[in-house]
């Protein structure tokens, strides 16, 4: 039996628009030690369900974070744009539980940007606290990826 390799056809779907969007947290995943421009580097996902104002789709990104707290941290800038406050000297010591943002209201900044071989792609720039002042709007269609099992439309909190 053979076992042939291809260039792989990509169709991820449509893409997520640029500007801010009202999202919500639907998954952290732990990565674990991963190798990166600066070594071996504890690594974790945060995904975000994405809605654009089309009631009918939204998109799922994800953002790649070095599993640290240290001040120069992309992860401790945005959780601490998210919470809204800094982190304290004792939440510091104590540490933070990342998992407890899921299934939180934020809003993401995204950005587009080229990759090799002219695909462009919808980036995460920033996350912040919600605008309280956007009302709920269901979400009934997922683009380019379903929804996690464990989340219904119906659950998602914005």
């Amino acid at each position: 039996m053979s076992i042939l390799a291809r260039v792989p056809v990509t169709d991820d779907g449509p893409l997520c628009p640029e500007g801010l969007f009202p999202a919500v947290c639907s998954a952290a995943d732990d990565l674990g030690k991963q190798e990166t421009a600066f070594g071996m580097k504890h690594q974790l996902d945060l995904r975000f369900l994405v809605e654009t104002g089309d009631p009918l789709v939204r998109y799922e990104l994800r953002r790649r974070y070095t599993l640290s707290l240290h001040e120069k941290s992309n992860l401790r800038r945005d959780l601490e744009a998210w919470r809204g406050a800094r982190f304290t000297d004792a939440e510091l010591a104590e540490g933070f539980d990342v998992s407890v943002v899921v299934g939180t209201a934020c809003q993401i900044q995204v950005k587009h940007s080229a990759g090799t071989e002219g695909r462009t792609f919808a980036n995460v720039q920033a996350v912040t606290k919600p605008d309280k002042r956007l009302g709920a709007v269901p979400l009934v269609k997922v683009a380019p990826a379903p929804a996690p099992a464990d989340l219904t439309a119906d659950e998602i909190p914005f």
